[in-house]
């Protein structure tokens, strides 16, 4: 369903992804891309896709998005080498200037070589900002994080672990 592409970031093998319906009906893939080339001298980055089956993908070309170099990958964590999805919520429709109303996300990555997820927001999965507050306090085991929004607050779901955001 989700192809390695010819690109060095994503090139050879690629695992971990994560995908998820945008308000408009597409799909959106949340992708770890572990080319046999390292790119910027890194390990696993992540990058993006969308859909309207669910077959056939769109691959940004800006992708990788989150990697070494990018000012909201490095900003906090200038030893971070490897990048991972997490997860991705819906948190609304927001105000974007003469643009209108947009969608927001919250995006939350990990980077290591410890773990560490740091939250960022998003309208356009192409640029971000990061919560300024720095890296979640978390305790959850590394690899995918499933989140699930009931009432007010966010559950993160990570092997046997929970974190709950009110």
């Amino acid at each position: 369903m989700l192809p390695t592409t010819d690109e060095p970031w994503m090139y050879g093998e690629s695992s971990y992804h994560s995908v998820c319906r945008l308000p408009d009906g597409r799909w959106l893939a949340f992708l770890r891309g572990t080319g046999t080339v390292p790119t910027n001298g890194a390990g696993p980055t992540v990058g993006f896709a969308t859909s309207g089956d669910g077959r056939q993908w769109d691959y940004f070309k800006e992708n990788p998005v989150i990697a070494p170099g990018k000012p909201w990958a490095q900003a906090r964590n200038k030893g971070a080498k490897e990048y991972r999805p997490a997860f991705i919520g819906y948190l609304g429709k927001r105000k974007s200037g003469p643009v209108g109303d947009r969608h927001e996300y919250l995006v939350a990555w990990a980077e290591h070589s410890n773990p560490q997820i740091i939250y960022s927001t998003t309208m356009d999965f192409k640029t971000f900002k990061r919560d300024p507050r720095g890296y979640a306090k978390w305790g959850g085991t590394d690899g995918l994080v499933t989140a699930w929004h009931e009432g007010k607050n966010l559950y993160f779901f990570a092997g046997n672990q929970v974190h709950v955001m009110g």
